[in-house]
């Protein structure tokens, strides 16, 4: 495994709201507080906001599924009942559209 990737897994396991920036520890309790079942949050910002990190915290906090991107997701991961974190997403919502199609 790369270092690259073996740095990336273990901020993800240490992703928690208590080590989440000013910024996203409001996005992370606005999003809380709004989130309900059938529940998917799609992270979408600039390069560096700090999505991906506060996706993950979300996902721990929430046991919620995290996918890294729309293209990735695989329909028969995702439990039922499980809420779903959708990152990466691309203007060209196509690929948006048919994930929310197969979890739907």
């Amino acid at each position: 495994m790369s270092r690259l990737l073996t740095l990336q897994n273990r901020l993800k396991v240490r992703a928690r709201f208590d080590r989440l920036a000013d910024h996203q520890a409001r996005a992370f309790e606005t999003i809380v507080d709004h989130w309900r079942y059938p529940g998917v949050v799609n992270l979408v910002g600039p390069s560096g906001a700090g999505k991906t990190f506060l996706g993950w915290a979300l996902a721990h906090d929430r046991d919620a599924f995290h996918c890294a991107a729309p293209e990735l997701f695989d329909p028969t991961a995702l439990l039922p009942g499980r809420l779903l974190i959708i990152d990466n997403v691309d203007p060209d919502d196509r690929p948006l559209r048919r994930l929310l199609a197969a979890v739907q």
